[in-house]
Protein backbone atom coordinates (compact mmCIF):
# COMPACT_ATOMS: atom_id res chain seq x y z
CA UNK A 1 0.00 0.00 0.00
CA UNK A 2 1.34 2.97 -1.02
CA UNK A 3 1.49 6.45 1.09
CA UNK A 4 -0.26 8.21 -1.08
CA UNK A 5 -2.98 6.16 -0.51
CA UNK A 6 -3.88 6.50 2.71
CA UNK A 7 -2.28 9.62 3.61
CA UNK A 8 -5.79 11.26 3.81
CA UNK A 9 -6.42 8.90 6.84
CA UNK A 10 -3.24 9.86 8.67
CA UNK A 11 -4.16 11.94 11.99
CA UNK A 12 -3.20 15.59 11.56
CA UNK A 13 -2.45 15.91 15.22
CA UNK A 14 0.50 16.05 17.89
CA UNK A 15 1.17 16.52 21.50
CA UNK A 16 -0.09 20.13 21.68
CA UNK A 17 -3.22 18.97 20.46
CA UNK A 18 -4.01 17.30 24.20
CA UNK A 19 -2.64 20.64 25.82
CA UNK A 20 -6.40 22.63 25.70
CA UNK A 21 -8.37 19.45 26.87
CA UNK A 22 -5.57 19.04 30.07
CA UNK A 23 -5.80 22.42 30.75
CA UNK A 24 -9.62 22.26 30.73
CA UNK A 25 -9.89 19.44 33.25
CA UNK A 26 -7.51 21.30 35.99
CA UNK A 27 -9.66 24.55 35.44
CA UNK A 28 -12.95 21.99 35.61
CA UNK A 29 -10.77 21.00 38.93
CA UNK A 30 -10.21 24.55 40.03
CA UNK A 31 -6.46 23.75 39.50
CA UNK A 32 -4.81 26.90 38.66
CA UNK A 33 -2.12 26.86 35.79
CA UNK A 34 1.12 28.55 35.91
CA UNK A 35 3.07 29.27 32.25
CA UNK A 36 6.24 29.76 31.53
CA UNK A 37 6.40 31.42 28.33
CA UNK A 38 10.27 31.50 27.71
CA UNK A 39 9.92 27.36 27.41
CA UNK A 40 6.55 26.88 26.48
CA UNK A 41 6.04 24.92 29.86
CA UNK A 42 2.92 24.71 32.77
CA UNK A 43 3.15 24.09 36.30
CA UNK A 44 -0.15 22.54 38.22
CA UNK A 45 -1.03 21.28 41.63
CA UNK A 46 -3.00 17.69 40.82
CA UNK A 47 -6.45 17.50 41.53
CA UNK A 48 -7.32 15.09 44.50
CA UNK A 49 -9.24 12.93 42.09
CA UNK A 50 -6.86 12.11 39.89
CA UNK A 51 -3.94 10.93 42.92
CA UNK A 52 -6.07 7.50 43.53
CA UNK A 53 -3.49 5.81 41.17
CA UNK A 54 -0.32 5.41 42.60
CA UNK A 55 2.59 7.17 40.87
CA UNK A 56 0.43 10.36 40.41
CA UNK A 57 2.60 13.17 41.92
CA UNK A 58 0.97 15.64 43.86
CA UNK A 59 2.95 18.71 42.08
CA UNK A 60 3.90 18.98 38.10
CA UNK A 61 6.83 21.45 37.16
CA UNK A 62 7.66 22.48 34.14
CA UNK A 63 5.75 20.13 31.91
CA UNK A 64 5.82 20.18 28.33
CA UNK A 65 3.46 19.09 25.32
CA UNK A 66 6.53 19.48 23.07
CA UNK A 67 7.43 15.44 21.80
CA UNK A 68 11.02 17.38 21.19
CA UNK A 69 12.24 18.76 24.48
CA UNK A 70 16.07 17.27 25.25
CA UNK A 71 16.15 18.20 28.73
CA UNK A 72 18.00 15.55 31.15
CA UNK A 73 14.39 14.88 32.31
CA UNK A 74 12.35 14.70 28.99
CA UNK A 75 11.17 11.54 29.64
CA UNK A 76 9.14 12.45 32.98
CA UNK A 77 8.27 16.04 31.42
CA UNK A 78 6.59 15.73 28.57
CA UNK A 79 2.46 15.01 28.62
CA UNK A 80 0.94 12.61 26.19
CA UNK A 81 -1.34 9.62 26.75
CA UNK A 82 0.23 7.13 28.62
CA UNK A 83 1.59 9.75 31.33
CA UNK A 84 -0.51 8.86 34.56
CA UNK A 85 -1.52 12.31 34.86
CA UNK A 86 -3.12 12.56 31.72
CA UNK A 87 -4.46 9.16 32.10
CA UNK A 88 -6.29 10.26 34.77
CA UNK A 89 -7.81 13.61 33.20
CA UNK A 90 -9.11 11.32 30.60
CA UNK A 91 -10.34 8.80 33.34
CA UNK A 92 -12.48 11.54 34.69
CA UNK A 93 -13.58 12.87 31.83
CA UNK A 94 -14.81 9.34 30.08
CA UNK A 95 -16.39 8.69 33.91
CA UNK A 96 -18.98 12.37 33.46
CA UNK A 97 -22.47 12.27 32.94
CA UNK A 98 -22.20 15.65 30.91
CA UNK A 99 -23.47 15.16 26.92
CA UNK A 100 -25.11 18.33 26.06
CA UNK A 101 -23.67 21.31 26.03
CA UNK A 102 -24.57 24.61 24.87
CA UNK A 103 -21.22 27.78 23.72
CA UNK A 104 -21.75 30.67 21.98
CA UNK A 105 -19.32 31.24 19.07
CA UNK A 106 -19.24 28.15 17.39
CA UNK A 107 -20.37 28.16 14.29
CA UNK A 108 -22.07 24.37 13.80
CA UNK A 109 -23.60 21.57 15.69
CA UNK A 110 -21.22 18.74 16.66
CA UNK A 111 -23.31 15.09 17.19
CA UNK A 112 -20.53 12.94 18.56
CA UNK A 113 -20.40 9.30 18.38
CA UNK A 114 -18.77 5.91 19.19
CA UNK A 115 -18.52 3.09 16.42
CA UNK A 116 -17.51 0.09 17.69
CA UNK A 117 -18.14 -3.70 16.40
CA UNK A 118 -20.65 -5.75 17.13
CA UNK A 119 -18.56 -8.98 16.36
CA UNK A 120 -16.42 -8.94 19.66
CA UNK A 121 -14.32 -11.93 18.75
CA UNK A 122 -12.24 -10.44 15.51
CA UNK A 123 -9.03 -9.72 18.01
CA UNK A 124 -8.49 -5.91 16.51
CA UNK A 125 -6.51 -4.14 18.70
CA UNK A 126 -9.01 -1.13 18.10
CA UNK A 127 -11.96 -1.14 19.83
CA UNK A 128 -14.24 1.68 19.02
CA UNK A 129 -13.28 5.02 16.84
CA UNK A 130 -14.83 8.02 17.55
CA UNK A 131 -16.67 10.23 15.10
CA UNK A 132 -19.28 12.92 14.75
CA UNK A 133 -21.74 14.75 12.12
CA UNK A 134 -21.73 18.47 11.96
CA UNK A 135 -24.47 20.08 10.91
CA UNK A 136 -23.96 24.27 9.91
CA UNK A 137 -26.76 26.80 9.60
CA UNK A 138 -27.10 26.43 6.34
CA UNK A 139 -28.14 22.44 6.58
CA UNK A 140 -25.66 21.34 5.55
CA UNK A 141 -23.74 17.90 7.23
CA UNK A 142 -20.73 16.89 7.36
CA UNK A 143 -18.33 13.99 8.32
CA UNK A 144 -15.54 14.74 11.23
CA UNK A 145 -12.81 12.18 11.82
CA UNK A 146 -11.68 11.28 15.36
CA UNK A 147 -8.65 13.92 15.23
CA UNK A 148 -10.47 16.64 12.90
CA UNK A 149 -13.55 16.11 16.07
CA UNK A 150 -10.45 17.02 18.46
CA UNK A 151 -9.20 20.32 16.36
CA UNK A 152 -12.69 21.08 16.34
CA UNK A 153 -13.07 20.74 20.28
CA UNK A 154 -9.57 22.87 21.16
CA UNK A 155 -11.59 25.59 19.27
CA UNK A 156 -14.38 25.41 20.75
CA UNK A 157 -12.30 25.79 24.37
CA UNK A 158 -10.52 28.93 22.90
CA UNK A 159 -13.57 30.51 22.21
CA UNK A 160 -16.14 29.33 25.09
CA UNK A 161 -13.44 28.73 28.00
CA UNK A 162 -14.07 25.76 30.32
CA UNK A 163 -15.79 26.36 33.48
CA UNK A 164 -18.67 24.89 35.86
CA UNK A 165 -21.87 25.73 35.59
CA UNK A 166 -24.30 25.09 38.46
CA UNK A 167 -27.59 25.55 35.97
CA UNK A 168 -26.56 24.66 32.23
CA UNK A 169 -28.24 27.08 29.67
CA UNK A 170 -30.69 25.55 27.13
CA UNK A 171 -30.48 25.07 24.08
CA UNK A 172 -32.56 27.28 21.40
CA UNK A 173 -34.53 24.97 19.90
CA UNK A 174 -34.70 21.88 22.65
CA UNK A 175 -37.69 20.29 20.85
CA UNK A 176 -35.53 19.21 17.50
CA UNK A 177 -32.52 18.29 19.22
CA UNK A 178 -34.54 14.74 19.47
CA UNK A 179 -34.88 14.66 16.01
CA UNK A 180 -31.71 15.40 14.71
CA UNK A 181 -30.19 12.62 16.91
CA UNK A 182 -32.04 10.45 15.57
CA UNK A 183 -31.28 12.13 11.54
CA UNK A 184 -27.66 12.21 12.44
CA UNK A 185 -27.80 8.69 13.59
CA UNK A 186 -28.60 7.47 10.29
CA UNK A 187 -26.16 9.72 8.53
CA UNK A 188 -23.18 8.56 10.34
CA UNK A 189 -24.38 4.83 9.67
CA UNK A 190 -24.79 5.62 6.40
CA UNK A 191 -21.17 6.70 6.04
CA UNK A 192 -19.33 3.86 7.92
CA UNK A 193 -17.32 2.99 4.67
CA UNK A 194 -15.47 6.93 4.73
CA UNK A 195 -13.82 6.16 7.50
CA UNK A 196 -12.36 3.11 6.64
CA UNK A 197 -13.38 1.39 9.94
CA UNK A 198 -11.54 -2.11 10.55
CA UNK A 199 -14.67 -3.66 12.08
CA UNK A 200 -17.09 -6.93 10.52
CA UNK A 201 -20.43 -5.16 12.03
CA UNK A 202 -19.79 -1.61 12.76
CA UNK A 203 -22.77 0.46 15.05
CA UNK A 204 -22.43 3.68 16.55
CA UNK A 205 -23.98 5.30 19.70
CA UNK A 206 -24.68 8.34 20.38
CA UNK A 207 -22.00 10.37 23.04
CA UNK A 208 -22.26 13.68 23.26
CA UNK A 209 -24.03 16.69 21.49
CA UNK A 210 -22.76 20.46 20.98
CA UNK A 211 -25.06 22.97 19.97
CA UNK A 212 -24.52 26.93 19.09
CA UNK A 213 -25.66 29.35 22.11
CA UNK A 214 -27.42 32.51 20.07
CA UNK A 215 -25.81 35.63 22.00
Amino acid sequence: MYYQEVSDQIPRVDLPELKPFVLGMLSLNSRQVRHNQDNDTITFKTPDIWRKEPGVRRKYEGMTFDRNYRGRDGAVKILGVGNKVVNQAVRQARGSSSCLLTAKGIKRSLYIFRIIDRVTDTGGSVRSVIAAIAKDKNGEDFLIKDWELLQEMNTIIKLSGIKKADLSIPPDQIDSVDVQIKRTSHLINSRFDELSLPFKIPSCELMAVILPLND
